[in-house]
């Protein structure tokens, strides 16, 4: 190597771990991701996301049960001699992939819209029982009255 190709070379690392590490994305106030604010986001946008994060987190584990119910299914009824488990990929055909993943999707959009029902009720709950709390809350009334002393001097 020659040596304004090392001079280069060493020129570039210095300018890249100067541009890397004086940068504020390194520094020690940024480490830490600030979490999101309640305020930061509609409900319904937040809800929405729950749901889509359940769905779709739950896809793996319907995968795996849709496709042993399927295999069941069809050695039980007589359409494949063999037991088709989800381990062995290569047993299955084209069309039985098909079924195994619209299963799996349709049961995953259960689970999500499920979980979205219960937020609902519970956030319904919640807002009712707040309402009820402030309503309480603003029927009471203080007063204030000048002690009474009955002392006998």
């Amino acid at each position: 190597m020659t040596t304004f190709r090392r001079l280069v070379a060493v020129l570039s690392a210095v300018f890249f771990f100067n541009m890397c590490f004086s940068s504020p994305l390194f520094s020690e106030e940024n480490r830490e991701a600030e979490p999101y604010a309640s305020e930061e986001f509609p409900l319904w946008l937040r809800n929405t996301r729950r749901t889509e994060i359940i769905t779709l987190g739950s896809m793996p584990f319907t995968v795996l049960g849709v496709g042993l119910v399927y295999g069941a299914y069809n050695y039980f009824t007589g359409e494949s001699s063999t037991f088709i488990t989800p381990f062995n990929a290569s047993s299955y055909s084209e069309k039985d992939i098909w079924n195994v993943v619209g299963l799996s999707f349709s049961v995953s959009l259960v689970i999500g819209l499920t979980d979205l029902a219960i937020t609902l009720v519970k956030q319904k709950k919640q807002r009712d029982y707040s309402s009820k709390a402030q309503e309480a809350i603003d029927k009471i009334t203080i007063t204030t009255a000048e002690p009474i002393y009955d002392y006998e001097e």
